[in-house]
């Protein structure tokens, strides 16, 4: 028992998470439906969709950056609700899609 070391802790200061609250949430998607960024032919309704649907897939299926923008279509798997995420260090995970992603997807 002596030879393990102790867990490492967060130090509060330099790693304090934010939480969107629920009327936050919804703020950032008002925000991006009434001022979306311009994007030469692009319909504004199906963009905020899609990126309504990219902060879906940050929020409640915890995937980073990276991962999101490697996903393909064919690592969501609609009928068994789950994604399969090739992370980092080509770590392959798969996560379950929740009623309230499954909704948005």
């Amino acid at each position: 028992m002596q030879e393990i070391q102790d867990l490492k802790s967060a130090d509060e200061d330099s790693e304090k998470i934010m939480w969107l609250t629920e009327d936050e949430f919804e703020d950032l998607f008002y925000i991006i439906r009434k001022k979306p960024v311009k994007s030469r032919g692009v319909n504004p309704e199906e963009k905020y969709r899609r990126d309504r649907v990219i902060i879906y897939l940050l929020t409640y299926a915890g995937l980073r950056v990276d991962e999101l923008s490697n996903l393909k279509l064919t690592d969501i798997d609609l009928v068994l609700k789950r994604i399969r995420i090739v992370g980092k260090g080509m770590k392959v995970r798969t996560v379950p899609i929740s009623n309230t992603l499954m909704a948005e997807i």
